[in-house]
């Protein structure tokens, strides 16, 4: 992935947006992360969904915790290329199956299990928190996007409720 994909997956926020809480190497390596655990083929992938904007707003906000654990393990990653892949290799420039490889021996990692929670959670989000752009993730899955849903949704707990009142309405 380049630092132009990178920039694609923001196109959302603006043209001169720069990103938040990382810096542009981290988003280059967190965007080929991404596109490893959820990667493009006749549909979408984490980048053009735009998962890796999403990361950006979630460290900054509502994962801020993991943060540190996000970047630490990307310089174990960025180190672990180094030693397989010599000493001018980087993660994100590395091709498809070498990247594979080298996620292979950290999946059960804290820092992989947080990337793979995060770029889940980018692909199907409300758009508004930066990832599922246009709704790719939800048509994936044919998740009907409604401003309300109406019964039987909570139909089953209103029984319930006059149930326990003695067969009142709640």
């Amino acid at each position: 992935m380049s630092v132009a994909a990178a920039a694609c997956s923001r196109r959302d926020a603006g043209e001169s947006a720069v990103w938040k809480h990382l810096t542009a190497e981290e988003a280059e390596q967190l965007g080929a992360v991404a596109e490893q655990i959820f990667p493009a083929d006749e549909l979408p992938g984490a980048l053009e969904i735009g998962v890796l904007f999403f990361i950006d707003e979630a460290l900054g906000g509502l994962m801020s915790g993991v943060a540190p654990q996000i970047k630490q393990g990307l310089a174990e990653l960025q180190q672990l290329s180094q030693q397989q892949h010599g000493p001018d290799a980087r993660f994100a420039r590395l091709d498809f199956d070498q990247q594979t490889s080298l996620l292979e021996g950290i999946e059960h990692s804290p820092f992989f299990q947080a990337m793979t929670f995060l770029t889940l959670a980018g692909v199907f989000a409300m758009p508004r928190h930066g990832g599922n752009r246009d709704h790719a993730g939800w048509r994936m899955i044919g998740f009907e996007q409604r401003h309300a849903w109406l019964p039987p949704f909570g139909y089953y707990d209103a029984l319930e409720a006059e149930a326990e009142n003695g067969g009142e309405p709640g």
